[in-house]
């Protein structure tokens, strides 16, 4: 269940943007250009794109990227050399060539390309399935404009919304929900925000979101909802409200010249909004 109230939405925004502006050196401009999709946050041009970014979404789970881009590139994030393994990120060829493996049996053919053995496996399973899946689900589009006519579909029907990042779960193998969104709104998206833990920890303890398991599907659709809600009692877009609790969470304004980093101060806003009750 969540709150009706448009009032509730606006101060809960107020609040959250008043807090960061406590922090030393972070002034409304710092804040407002982080608001904003970098130009780089565009739909991908071909559907070549449209599958490395599916396989960089995968990564964000914990501390994943850390681990897999580390090891695939030696840089966080960062999966460019694993396009010479799947025809440069190519989904009807990677599809064809790879349709027969198992997720053990691709793990087998990426390990020898790491700069390094992994000392676990299961992680590299994970994603050995999503690079499986992900390439069978794009090979049912002849190309990435198939896509997106599916995509902007959704998009373009508030009621229907919610639902991609649903029928994207289902379709790719370690994606869930919270993830098909950052998938969506890392490519130009706007009307996605990632409804992942921290924020649903946020909407929680705000009162936004009631009577529902945190770690449920239904907890996944009603915040995604906040999220929206959110944007528009306050004017903005659901990706500067999931960008406005990111800073809160991760503390981090890579935008800022120089960059600042606050610290992650998720439990200390869930206490002064505790404080404001």
């Amino acid at each position: 269940m969540i709150k009706e109230n448009v009032n509730d939405y606006k101060r809960f925004f107020r609040s959250a943007y008043n807090f960061l502006l406590n922090f030393e050196n972070i002034t409304n401009d710092i804040i407002e250009k982080q608001l904003v999709p970098e130009e780089k946050r565009i739909k991908p041009k071909s559907i070549n794109e449209v599958y490395k970014a599916i396989l960089s979404s995968a990564q964000n789970v914990g501390m994943s990227p850390n681990v897999i881009g580390g090891l695939i590139s030696g840089e966080k994030g960062i999966i460019d050399p694993l396009g010479k393994l799947l025809s440069n990120f190519n989904p009807h060829r990677t599809y064809v060539k790879y349709k027969k493996y198992s997720p053990e049996e691709l793990y087998k053919v990426i390990e020898p390309t790491l700069l390094k053995k992994p000392k676990k496996n299961t992680l590299w399973i994970r994603y050995s399935k999503t690079i499986l899946s992900a390439a069978k689900f794009l090979s049912k589009f002849e190309s990435h404009i198939e896509v997106y006519q599916l995509f902007d579909e959704y998009d373009s029907n508030p009621l229907m919304r919610p639902f991609l990042p649903i029928v994207l779960s289902f379709e790719i193998d370690g994606i869930g929900f919270a993830l098909s969104c950052d998938f969506l709104k890392e490519m130009g998206y706007v009307n996605y925000g990632k409804p992942d833990t921290h924020i649903k920890d946020i909407f929680i303890n705000a009162g936004l979101l009631q009577n529902t398991s945190k770690n449920s599907i239904k907890a996944d659709f009603y915040s995604l909802q906040i999220i929206d809600r959110l944007a528009k009692a306050n004017n903005r877009t659901p990706y500067a409200v999931d960008k406005l609790l990111w800073l809160i969470g991760s503390g981090n304004f890579y935008l800022a010249e120089p960059k600042i980093n606050i610290g992650r101060q998720k439990n200390v806003f869930i206490q002064h909004l505790k404080d404001l009750k």
